[in-house]
């Protein structure tokens, strides 16, 4: 039998302390002349009470097939819970392969003992680790353990011993401190009212350190400062226990529009972060308001009867801003308040969403003739015009007499030439519309107020006027109409006419004279001449 066979039953079958005599007592024919290195690699600061894990290494190893050392340490500061193979002290590996951990052994406190070895003969060649050993930091913080590797030895798959150089390493259990977090790490309010404050917004202040921290008195500082403000602050002043935690929230209240922001300073004895700097911001908007709207702005309900009503007259008032508007009763005032009445009143103590709105009616009534005035006042709550008046105005007139028809004349006229005729009315409801009966049998035939006729043959006519008002009222009238007979022809079969030859009658009369002069003249010389 191979001597290196011999090695590897004496790790695996015998006592771990005769197996590391066997293999200090080989010869140096036997021994590996490659340099390896076996270390220790553990975090170098833990918190108190954690558990960590540390890694036996291994580098450059050839042939590698078993290895027997001791982890030594400070059982006042770090310990092993369970040294049993594959518990907190597990199987190692090498280039891929596994190196199981075959045997452990509490040497004494703070001393471990243990072997590994890699099934069957092939050798193992390559880094990697023997094994992992999960300790647990039970000293107090601010203490320190070395971890060493003692009494170590390796062979390789032929039973030579490997050289190798074994180092440790230190971890030490962070002195407890303070550390802290705060929730959220920034805010926005968003937009915000002038005038009004925001919700209340929650910041946590946390300590997630392992010693007590201790918080001052937080502050809001910045260009806004004056625009948030702290509430329930269960922050300042105190002392947070490791894992616990406390309260503050923060309001924003702006008083003018526009982008605000603000840090909120929390101090602390944290070591590496005095001052935690939260920032804030948010958005101040103007406030929502009502906003009346009301048409027409006035009325002019022109003339009406007195004794009656004018149609009446809708008003429509409108909420144009951006919150509700409320509407009071709406009133008639003024000088001639009596002569106008509302009706179908659907504004009077409505409210009025934005963007909708509400009618009335308003009558103007005259009990009397003449110009008429009032105000219709509508009250509300929109801040910049609580009280609306629209003016009213109105002209009373006297009520019209009976509907009568007026035909004119007496006309007259010449056979065979146009007559004109003229008609009018007073009284009752204009417009007036007239038509005339020209032949008298009864029927009102020809429309118009001015109208012409002509008569064939001289005599005495009568004609008819029949005139109806807006109101549908009727009133009739006849004129009487004189024809005399036309002139005879003149000379060309044409008349001449009467005007003419009275205006001819002197010239007539004076030719007729310097004729019979002449012929008295004429005789008398004649009887001259005879004498």
């Amino acid at each position: 039998m191979k001597r290196g066979v011999k090695i590897r039953q004496c790790l695996t079958g015998v006592g771990v302390t005769l197996c590391l005599l066997v293999g200090l007592l080989l010869p140096t024919s036997f021994v590996s002349a490659q340099p390896v290195t076996v270390s220790v690699d553990a975090p170098a600061t833990v918190a108190p009470g954690a558990y960590f894990t540390a890694d036996i290494d291994i580098s450059q190893v050839t042939d590698f097939d078993a290895a027997l050392f001791d982890v030594v340490f400070d059982s006042t500061v770090l310990g092993i819970e369970n040294i049993a193979p594959g518990a907190d002290i597990t199987d190692g590996q090498i280039d891929g392969a596994t190196i199981p951990v075959t045997q452990t052994n509490q040497i004494a406190a703070g001393r471990v003992r243990i072997l590994v070895n890699v099934p069957g003969t092939p050798g193992v060649t390559g880094s990697g680790y023997l094994c992992q050993i999960r300790f647990h930091a039970i000293g107090a913080g601010g203490t320190s353990s070395t971890v060493n590797l003692e009494n170590g030895s390796l062979s390789d798959k032929n039973g030579a011993a490997i050289s190798a150089t074994w180092t440790g390493t230190t971890v030490n259990i962070a002195a407890p401190v303070p550390d802290i977090d705060v929730s959220p790490t920034s805010k926005n309010f968003g937009d915000v009212t002038v005038g009004s404050s925001s919700a209340p917004q929650l910041f946590t202040v946390s300590n997630v350190g392992t010693a007590n921290l201790v918080v001052g008195t937080i502050s809001i500082t910045g260009a806004n400062a004056d625009q948030f403000s702290k509430q329930n602050d269960n922050v300042s002043g105190q002392t947070i226990p490791p894992a616990g935690s406390a309260t503050l929230q923060v309001v924003f209240s702006p008083t003018s529009t526009g982008a605000k922001s603000a840090t909120l300073n929390i101090p602390s004895d944290d070591p590496d972060e005095a001052t935690v700097a939260v920032p804030l911001s948010g958005n101040g908007v103007a406030a929502p308001v009502p906003d009346i709207d009301v048409s027409p702005t006035s009325k002019d309900f022109g003339s009406t009867t007195v004794g009656s009503s004018s149609p009446p007259e809708t008003f429509t008032v409108s909420n144009v801003g951006t919150a509700n508007l409320v509407v009071g009763t709406i009133t008639i005032t003024g000088v001639n308040a009596n002569q106008f009445s509302k009706q179908n009143d659907n504004v009077s103590g409505q409210t009025i969403a934005p963007g909708n709105s509400a009618t009335l009616q308003v009558v103007f009534s005259p009990t009397s003739t003449g110009a008429k005035s009032a105000a219709l006042s509508i009250p509300s709550n929109d801040p910049d015009e609580a009280t609306v008046t629209v003016p009213l105005s109105g002209n009373g007139v006297a009520a019209p007499g009976p509907l009568t028809a007026d035909a004119g004349g007496p006309y007259s006229g010449t056979a065979g030439s146009p007559v004109s005729l003229h008609g009018s009315a007073t009284g009752g409801t204009p417009p007036y519309s007239y038509a005339w009966d020209l032949d008298n049998n009864g029927t009102y035939e020809t429309s118009g107020k001015d109208v012409s006729h002509t008569w064939a043959t001289a005599g005495d006519y009568t004609v008819g006027l029949k005139v109806t008002d807006n109101a549908a009222n009727t009133d009739t009238d006849t004129a009487s109409v004189h024809i005399t007979t036309a002139p005879p022809p003149a000379v060309g079969g044409e008349a001449f006419p009467p005007n003419k030859l009275a205006i001819l009658a002197p010239w007539i009369a004076l030719a007729a004279a310097i004729i019979t002069g002449s012929l008295i003249f004429s005789r008398r010389r004649r009887a001259r001449a005879q004498s």
